[in-house]
């Protein structure tokens, strides 16, 4: 079966990297590479990780001792590095079902690997103690095409893996990239093929010192409520589809109609004309703040 590099970037995550790091090397399948980029931790996730160097062939540890990139920086570097025909995400605090890579690569092996291709999976969302609390994503990102992504959010990081060719498609990554998995769903929508698995293959853990979780998500939309200048789509997704569109695909032309209807200065009517006409689904309360606020 065909070699997966599983990409893991750490920032201070000594309270859960030995679960997670343990639950990929216990994979069912065995042809892994597991390509570490630590981001100047200041707790003992680096010490962790050695002892997995040491005790694992497979583990291979960059640890280049710069100061903080950030998030989408280290995984454009981990990217760099990888050179599987297959490529997994992992976070530092999740723990992965035994047989989520064989449950990947099974699916992925049915799909056409001459293009860019995505595929991505639910989750259990837990507390700290991986308690299940609800699934994460559910039977939504089924709705496959641009269309339907431009307002809506699909893909998690920690549960996708993409082939070499969507690698390439990718690299290098734009300036001011705010999160690489909504990046790399875009591309997929645009110039490959995206496929769900429409169950849980792991516990995405919760708690306090998350980056981006469930529970902040909530936090941010009860928090926007409140906020005057809201708007019905986020202002920094827009920047990244709209660089997407003026600096990789300028022939695309549903990014071109998103363009306009994300122009705070175009007409209502004709946003809202153009919305119905190229089927792009909003939520009510998107409609409403597109036709009260925008």
């Amino acid at each position: 079966m065909p070699k997966v590099d599983i990409l893991l970037p750490t920032y201070n995550g000594a309270d859960f990297i030995e679960a997670q790091i343990d639950s990929i090397l216990g994979q069912t399948h065995t042809n892994i590479r597991l390509i570490i980029r630590d981001d100047n931790s200041q707790d003992q996730t680096v010490s962790l990780i050695e002892k997995y160097v040491v005790g694992d062939s497979r583990v291979f540890f960059v640890n280049e001792k710069e100061p903080n990139v950030g998030l989408v920086k280290s995984i454009e570097c981990l990217l760099s590095i990888s050179d599987a025909p297959f490529i997994m995400f992992a976070d530092q605090d999740d723990v992965w079902f035994p047989d989520k890579v064989e449950q990947f690569l099974n699916r992925a092996l049915e799909l056409n690997q001459d293009i860019p291709m995505l595929l991505h999976s639910d989750c259990f969302v837990t507390d700290e103690n991986l308690k299940v609390l609800s699934r994460f994503l559910g039977s939504n990102p089924l709705r496959y095409g641009l269309k339907n992504s431009l307002f809506h959010f699909y893909v998690q990081g920690s549960s996708t893996m993409i082939n070499s060719e969507l690698k390439e498609e990718s690299l290098p990554f734009l300036e001011n990239l705010y999160l690489h998995d909504r990046y790399l769903h875009i591309v997929s929508e645009i110039k490959g093929i995206r496929a769900y698995i429409d169950a849980p293959t792991m516990y995405y853990r919760q708690h306090d010192k998350n980056l981006v979780g469930s529970q902040s998500i909530v936090k941010k939309i009860i928090r926007n409520l409140t906020v005057g200048n809201q708007r019905f789509y986020l202002v920094k997704d827009k920047d990244l589809i709209l660089s997407i569109y003026k600096n990789k695909y300028p022939e695309n032309e549903l990014l071109g109609i998103y363009e306009c209807i994300v122009n705070n200065e175009a007409n209502r009517l004709k946003k809202l004309v153009l919305i119905l006409k190229n089927n792009i689904p909003l939520r009510l309360k998107e409609l409403l703040l597109l036709l009260l606020k925008n």
